[in-house]
């Protein structure tokens, strides 16, 4: 039998990892400081000049690039159906954009960025991301409170509670949240490669706290509360509110300083420890950590000691502008005196004043050292050291050309991408552990469909539709895999030669060079006889009479155009005596040119003759053209 986490079991442990972990916080810590231009310059006082420091902002500009570059296209998931068959097909289509949507909402439920960008930013910048997902009820509390005797009896009654259970909870959106955790607040206990329980610690406001659970703080001690006032005499402006998870349970708990309370616990029945880790750069042999190495951690000393070195020169260079000056004065000259009568051996001197010197004085400069020229030398070399660590390696041999231009672009392409390859993979194995936990808990927690609005693109217009997904369509027996893709439009085009070359000697299916550039295959067929389908005489005439009823041109048209869609002629009692055919109206129309080569309205002959659409004779608008009258009158032939 498992024995319970008490309050005094958590606070040991939370103090134990602390101490586990103190050099890894340390390292967030110091590359925070210097991310956030915050970390003093270490320079002596007897070398300080004026009270200036150059902080150099290269780790700053880098961390928001790569995040920037990795979080510039959406992740993207690609779900491996169980099989062959259109059913097992569509699943996985389903599962890819449900997925999908449902983090995108459930990674924006708490204000700032959205969950998805602010775990980029900390396995780039912080060297590792932490997120935890959660099953929120109270999210569908309005679903939870419909009951089926509101609606009355019989098939109506349970009909209309199905429909207004649905709605309600289209209308709440997935009952889950996607949280980005700090990583300086997580302490992980590893069993193994198993997570086998998360102390969570964050500095909160006292105030909200002792209120929401009746608390107070006397002498250090937390203890019950008997009403709100002796709540607001707390002094305490912040407590530690921990937060403790394993498989089974949560904890929370307040603590100030050797104070602890717990104020919360419950079962929450997820299986497992909700918390998921994408490190940063991990060599090999380190294990059991919180934390690996930020994209700028390789030049954190060099970035120091730049900065060290560009505020020595500033303090050198501001000597040339207060460097001292002396007054000569004749032996037989009348010295400065001040205001006591006595010669003068000091005095401020204020820029823009005017002095006036006796007989024969001068002012003279005292001779300075100019800046060291070793100090511009170690400045350019260890800006050179940053910038090889910074930028993509290209080879200087490149011959001229396409070829070579062609060439250079693919080398930085690769090189960029082999630079960012830790950090994007490693943060798509943890969307993948969420995505198979976000399954998991609908069926053993929901137990019901999650609607959620997927956009898509019909007939060129951006549109939307609710899809769903329940525990019936979350079986066993896919494959996921996400992509995370920093390559820009321009970029693609050199990897989709490359596939199009692959495709046309055979050496690569179309379905592989579909999936490589981050496409579903299934849906580019589908999408492709859509356009095929949008090119067929019968749908263009079929637009045809859809337009001509959407500007209201009179029930003749309709029915003209309705028996021309079903038998591809006219009606009998509207066949013109004499009427020439299409290819003798107008040439024929290019293929997707639905004006013709002629910019003249591809349509069938008696078509132009009905309404005014098709009458340039000077019909007026909105009036029907008789049956009888010929396509030839009309076109004015």
């Amino acid at each position: 039998m498992a024995l319970a986490a008490d309050e005094q079991y958590v606070n040991n442990l939370r103090n134990q990892l602390e101490t586990l972990f103190r050099d890894q916080d340390e390292q967030i810590d110091e590359m925070r400081q210097v991310r956030l231009l915050q970390e003093p310059v270490p320079l002596d006082d007897e070398l300080r000049t004026v009270a200036v420091e150059i902080r150099d902002p290269t780790i700053t500009d880098e961390i928001q690039r790569v995040v920037a570059t990795l979080t510039l296209n959406d992740p993207k998931l690609k779900v491996t159906p169980a099989g062959v068959d259109d059913t097992a097909i569509n699943n996985a289509t389903l599962r890819e954009h449900f997925t999908e949507e449902v983090l995108k909402i459930a990674g924006a439920r708490e204000p700032g960025i959205p969950t998805s960008q602010a775990a980029m930013d900390a396995c780039v910048g912080d060297g590792g991301a932490w997120t935890k997902l959660l099953f929120t009820p109270d999210t569908w509390e309005a679903r939870y409170g419909l009951k089926i005797g509101d609606y009355g009896d019989g098939d109506q009654a349970l009909e209309k509670f199905d429909k207004a259970t649905e709605d309600e909870k289209k209308d709440a959106g997935p009952p889950f949240i996607w949280k980005n955790v700090d990583v300086r607040s997580v302490y992980p206990l590893w069993e193994g490669s198993r997570l086998a329980e998360v102390v969570e610690v964050t500095k909160r406001p006292a105030l909200p706290l002792l209120r929401k659970y009746g608390l107070k703080i006397e002498k250090g001690k937390i203890l019950p509360a008997v009403s709100l006032s002796e709540v607001t005499r707390s002094a305490v402006s912040e407590v530690d509110h921990i937060e403790y998870w394993n498989d089974t349970e949560c904890v929370y708990l307040i603590a100030n300083g050797k104070s602890v309370k717990e104020v919360y616990r419950f079962e929450h029945g997820y299986g497992r420890v909700p918390y998921f880790f994408a490190p940063g750069l991990m060599p090999s042999f380190w294990k059991g950590r919180k934390v690996g190495w930020g994209v700028s951690q390789s030049k954190l000393w060099l970035v120091r000691f730049k900065s060290f070195v560009l505020t020595l020169i500033a303090q050198d260079a501001a000597k040339e502008l207060g460097k001292p000056v002396g007054i000569e004065t004749p032996d037989t000259g009348m010295p400065l005196l001040g205001p006591d009568g006595k010669p003068l051996t000091r005095m401020d001197w204020n820029i823009g004043d005017l002095y006036q010197l006796n007989s024969g004085q001068k002012f003279v400069e005292f001779p300075t050292r100019p800046i060291t020229p070793a100090l511009k030398e170690l400045l350019e070399y260890v800006s050179g050291l940053i910038d090889h660590l910074d930028t993509p390696r290209v080879q200087t041999n490149i011959g001229s050309g396409m070829e070579g231009a062609g060439f250079a672009i693919n080398q930085v392409l690769t090189e960029a991408k082999t630079k960012h390859n830790p950090f994007a993979q490693h943060y798509e194995d943890m969307l993948e552990e969420v995505t198979r936990f976000l399954w998991h808990l609908i069926k053993v927690k929901v137990r019901e469909k999650v609607w959620v609005r997927h956009s898509l693109t019909v007939n060129g217009r951006t549109a939307s539709e609710w899809i769903s997904a329940g525990p019936d369509d979350l079986g066993q027996g896919v494959g996921v895999e996400w992509n995370v893709d920093p390559l820009l439009p321009s970029s693609k085009i050199i990897e989709e030669r490359y596939w199009d070359s692959r495709v046309k000697n055979g050496t690569a299916s179309l379905d592989q060079a579909i999936e490589a550039m981050g496409d579903n295959p299934d849906e580019v067929r589908l999408g492709r006889t859509y356009d095929r389908v949008r090119l067929s005489p019968e749908y263009q005439r079929y637009e045809m009479q859809r337009v001509f009823q959407e500007g209201n041109s009179g029930d003749i048209i309709a029915k003209v155009a309705a028996e021309i869609a079903r038998t591809g002629t006219l009606p009998s009692n509207a066949q013109p005596p004499i009427a020439p055919t299409s290819e003798q109206q107008y040439p024929p129309a290019r293929q997707g040119n639905p004006t013709g080569s002629g910019g003249a309205p591809n349509q069938e002959p008696a078509a132009l003759a009905q309404g005014n659409g098709g009458n340039p004779g000077g019909a007026v608008a909105g009036e029907p053209q008789i049956p009888e009258r010929s396509a030839a009158a009309a076109a004015g032939v």
